[in-house]
């Protein structure tokens, strides 16, 4: 059902709250379907043209795709923090999905755009919680251009702005001793409009 574009915004906010309340046996036997649906939503089809990518992310709902992300946020910190993932070559597997869809390599951007750079430093803060290697090398470096020679070298602004900030967060919490980052939660609007804001 979830598939259906009628269904589909009320559905996955659904799905996800059911997976992440569910046992770990269950959760680790169909989360990873629900996590395709949520990436269709986010990345590129690597074998079009540029004009065809750039033309199917122009079509792709922003509303969906913030969903898709807000669902796939959930679904990591439940896999990573709580279940504190599976074998090294399924987690790989997992994580290089959500990674090449978020943070495309050779692009200048992230996906989807427009969203709060937050989310995306939290989504790797919840990876390097447990495989600090892979977050450090497979994101971090590549969003900050380490290792690049200076012909491939291109500054990328919104990239190296995560990269610098999950950084800091990540040295900051392991100075603090802080333990593992809490569930990821929905700012809750007021009749008045304002948000309410979580004491720190």
């Amino acid at each position: 059902m979830s598939s259906r574009k009628k269904h589909s915004l009320a559905l996955y906010p659904l799905i996800t709250c059911l997976l992440c309340v569910s046992q770990k046996q269950f959760f680790l036997n169909n989360w990873h379907i629900f996590l395709q649906n949520c990436l269709s939503h986010l990345k590129m089809p690597s074998n079009n043209s540029i004009r065809k990518q750039i033309e199917t992310l122009q079509n792709k709902d922003p509303k969906m795709s913030r969903v898709a992300l807000e669902s796939l946020y959930r679904l990591l910190w439940v896999y990573v923090i709580r279940i504190k993932c599976e074998s090294n070559t399924v987690t790989q597997s997992r994580l290089m999905s959500i990674v090449s869809a978020l943070f495309p390599k050779g692009s200048r951007s992230v996906v989807p755009r427009d969203t709060p750079l937050n989310i995306f430093v939290k989504i790797i803060q919840f990876i390097a919680q447990e495989r600090l290697d892979f977050a450090m090398k497979e994101i971090i470096f590549d969003l900050l251009s380490v290792g690049k020679s200076t012909k491939t070298f291109t500054i990328n602004p919104e990239r190296m702005n995560i990269g610098l900030r999950v950084f800091l967060v990540i040295a900051d919490s392991l100075q603090q001793k802080d333990g593992e980052p809490p569930m990821p939660t929905t700012g809750v609007i007021l009749p008045s409009g304002n948000t309410l804001r979580v004491k720190k």
